[in-house]
């Protein structure tokens, strides 16, 4: 049975996924305006910063799918 508390830290898993995961998508909704505002270097760097934080966000909102499922099996 799970808990409202499991059910807590799951969503908070889950939104915190989707916000790491954000800073890709300005890349990919305006590759030219980042590009122009941060240079060729800058660029490189802030894609593998996000490139960082959209894997760690699915890791986040697998955490959250695994507390949902580790609890819901029991």
């Amino acid at each position: 049975m799970i808990t409202e508390e499991q059910k807590y830290r799951a969503y908070t898993f889950n939104i915190a996924g989707f916000a790491l995961m954000t800073p890709l998508a300005r890349i990919v909704a305006d590759p030219l305006a980042t590009f122009k505002e941060y240079g060729l270097n800058g660029f490189i760097v802030f894609f593998i910063f996000c490139l960082f934080l959209f894997f760690a966000g699915i890791v986040f909102i697998s955490i959250g799918r695994g507390i949902l499922d580790t609890y819901r099996k029991i």
